[in-house]
């Protein structure tokens, strides 16, 4: 709920998805009746109600009362109660105008204090704010004046910022949906006790406001026709056509308001039937959704079991196959294992064998090379004896002579 232009239909839009809540970018007011839309946040489904200012440029506020109050009416005879309700009004707005006021008495009025707990109080056009400190002290004066939010707010109603984002509108949405249902005063006065719209504390009230304006504006009438017959007097003939023109305009207000009047007694019970039929419809759709829902989603649960089983069945068949793959790379490893250690066995062998190889040639060398040394030494021995003996036959060779000598000188 709200004034026109704060918000309404575009929180319904981010919130629900949906393109079906018209949005004005104008003076002009889109949402001209109550309308429903349907959502689905976390598993459960919500009816979010989009309803129009009591300062709508279509409509006076009488139809826009009775519209409001016989569609909660309807949905408070249907077992549906209201879970929270969101006020917006626009951050942006630099005074409390005569509008914004009465939409805030109607809305505290349909209301009723029991109701102002589950309530959400919202400002809006946030990302319209060039000063935010601006916007965070209009803030404080909305809450600081009981006239304004002070009262409702000390009532238990909560105090937030809608950002014209889908997760502010979802987060605002979820809060509320947490809280006990309730029913707003206009339901329990309708209902439980019967009560035309006009005998509502918001409906009296709305009469005893057309009444004193419609008061008010013949005693203005009045005022207008003792000016006409000054003009007469003095033959104005341009201000007579001005005063003329100014009475037409008094006369046709008071006419308004007082079709508003006779509209706000007119009986509305078939209207009311009308929509209490519509939203017993609406409630035996979303029974039949719901049971549908409940259907589909054990036929997914029965197919998932299915798939679940044979996803079992393929992992466990998956696990074998990759159980026995993998046993077979180990044997294969340890195959390969074996075989490396054979080659590893076979290379030391040969190293070793290469090695006693090289030994035996290394003492077949040294023995080649000692044999080579006694050779060489038998020849030197041998060729030393002979040497030797060749001296031994010299040293004879000369003593025998010499001994001759020396026998002979002996003799």
């Amino acid at each position: 709920m709200g004034v026109t232009g704060s918000g309404k239909s575009n929180f319904i839009h981010l919130a629900t998805g949906s393109e079906a809540p018209k949005i004005g970018h104008t003076l002009d007011s889109c949402t001209q009746v109550t309308e429903s839309y349907e959502c689905r946040i976390g598993g459960r489904t919500f009816i979010l109600l989009d309803t129009p200012g009591f300062d709508d440029t279509h409509r006076g506020d009488v139809d826009i009362l009775s519209d409001i109050a016989e569609t909660l009416s309807a949905t408070y005879k249907n077992k549906l109660k209201i879970s929270g309700i969101v006020y917006l009004h626009r951050i942006k707005d630099e005074r409390m105008t005569n509008a914004i006021m009465r939409n805030l008495s109607m809305f505290r009025k349909l209301c009723g204090d029991d109701a102002f707990k589950n309530v959400t109080l919202a400002t809006s056009f946030w990302d319209e704010m060039i000063d935010t400190a601006k916007g965070e002290w209009r803030e404080e004066q909305l809450v600081k004046e009981r006239k304004w939010w002070g009262y409702m707010a000390s009532k238990g109603s909560k105090v937030r910022r809608f950002m014209n984002t889908r997760e502010s509108a979802l987060e605002i949405i979820a809060e509320l949906a947490g809280l006990p249902p309730t029913a707003l005063q206009i339901q329990k006065e309708m209902v439980d006790e019967g009560l035309d719209v006009n005998k509502t504390t918001a409906g009296e009230a709305l009469n005893k406001e057309l009444a004193e304006l419609t008061a008010k504006h013949a005693e203005d009438l009045k005022r207008l026709q003792s000016d006409m017959e000054q003009a007469i007097k003095d033959r104005d003939v341009q201000l007579q056509q001005t005063i003329a023109e100014m009475q037409d305009e008094k006369r046709a207000l008071i006419r308004r308001l007082e079709n508003e009047r006779e509209a706000l007694q007119a009986d509305r019970r078939e209207e009311l039937r009308a929509l209490e039929q519509k939203f017993n419809d609406q409630l035996h759709r979303l029974e039949r959704d719901r049971k549908e829902r409940e259907a589909e989603l054990d036929d997914l649960e029965a197919r998932l079991a299915r798939e679940r089983l044979d996803s079992d069945t393929k992992l466990h068949e998956a696990l074998a196959r990759s159980e026995k793959l993998v046993n077979k790379i180990k044997d294969e490893m340890v195959n390969a294992q074996e075989e490396e250690k054979r080659r590893y066995e076979n290379t030391l062998r040969q190293l070793e064998k290469q090695q006693e190889r090289s030994a035996e040639e290394g003492r077949k060398y040294q023995k080649d090379i000692a044999n080579q040394e006694r050779h060489m030494l038998e020849e030197r021995i041998r060729d030393l004896e002979a040497s030797k003996q060749q001296a031994t036959t010299n040293f004879w060779d000369v003593l025998v002579p010499l001994t001759a000598i020396g026998l002979q000188v002996l003799l």
